[in-house]
């Protein structure tokens, strides 16, 4: 009896299985890249380059979309709500986890 009930239930566990290996393989690099920008004054310009770029295709991908008003409402609240999490944060880390 397989621990799967179908093909594509098998490929998608083992794509989550690859992603938690490809994520815990780079913590050993991550340290490094992390020091380095502190080091150079960068972490916190590139976190917010990075969170800035995500909001970009966001946005664009939802503009694209044509969506009605209630969308971008429900839009526009988690924004907020993101934006509100994202400052309450006080290191950088922590906010590259949120991307």
């Amino acid at each position: 009896m397989s621990a799967f009930t179908s093909a594509r239930e098998r490929a998608l566990w083992l794509w989550a299985l690859a992603t938690v290996l490809v994520i815990y393989s780079t913590l050993g690099v991550a340290r490094v890249v992390v020091e380095y920008l502190r080091g150079h004054n960068l972490l916190r310009v590139g976190v917010a380059a990075a969170l800035l770029g995500a909001a970009t295709v966001i946005a664009v991908r939802l503009v694209r979309r044509q969506p009605g008003r209630r969308e971008l409402a429900v839009a526009f609240a988690f924004a907020l709500i993101y934006v509100v999490a994202v400052v309450r944060l006080e290191r950088a880390e922590e906010r590259l986890h949120l991307l």
